[in-house]
């Protein structure tokens, strides 16, 4: 996406850090036409409901709400619109909460320029994207183990934990809810004790192997009712 397509909220309060930031964008190539400025929280909640906006800037004190909740707020209204956070002071741990709540940067006012705002932008907008395609990813995936026997899992060899459909395992497994939310269960253990071996020896092969792609194998497993499975 060029600079010059990209519809930027800059949400803000301070005339003087409006007056800036639209200096820094317009030197990095961002058409000022394509920028919208929201002077309160309000104001930038109409403006998300009622506009196609790429990307939000997003100062945290604002005139009708302050701090973390700002951001709260406004990622509800877009999950999957990119947030990059403009705060006036350095605050270590509001960073590293805005961050891990979703935000995609957290810059301090001054402490930039226009290349770092605008590749700032360009990163954060290419990230919500992989993002939100990994979670339609995730989501056809769900829905096909649902309407299915199968179970879609995906197995980390390093260290042990399976990311699964709850769904499928129940009904692979006929477990309880709350095994089926165990992220570590030992997956050999729930195999027929005659078909551990010959597992194990084809999923370390290929675990171990640099030019095999592909396992595809039929074992029985041992169901929590003690039935067999496959």
């Amino acid at each position: 996406m060029k600079t010059s397509q990209i519809k930027i909220l800059m949400v803000e309060d301070n005339p003087g850090d409006q007056f800036l930031l639209t200096e820094l964008l317009n030197g990095a190539g961002f058409n000022k036409d394509m920028l919208i400025i929201a002077p309160s929280l309000q104001e930038a909640i109409h403006i998300q409901q009622a506009e196609h906006i790429d990307i939000t800037l997003l100062d945290l004190s604002l005139p009708d709400s302050d701090g973390i909740s700002t951001f709260e707020i406004i990622k509800e209204l877009a999950p999957d619109r990119p947030v990059i956070i403009l705060s006036g002071t350095t605050n270590t741990q509001l960073a590293l909460d805005a961050i891990s709540m979703g935000a995609q940067d957290y810059l301090i006012k001054g402490d930039f320029d226009e290349k770092l705002l605008a590749k700032t932008i360009l990163y954060g907008i290419e990230r919500a994207n992989s993002m939100r395609i990994q979670r339609e990813s995730d989501e056809r995936h769900l829905l096909l183990s649902k309407a299915t026997n199968d179970m879609i899992w995906d197995w980390d060899v390093l260290t042990g934990k399976t990311n699964r459909s709850v769904d499928g395992w129940r009904k692979l497994f006929l477990c309880n809810e709350s095994e089926c939310e165990i992220q570590d269960i030992d997956w050999y253990s729930k195999l027929h004790p005659d078909d551990v071996a010959r597992v194990k020896l084809s999923t370390d092969k290929i675990i171990q192997s640099t030019n095999i792609n592909l396992l595809e194998l039929e074992c029985r497993i041992i169901r929590n009712d003690g039935s067999i499975g496959y």
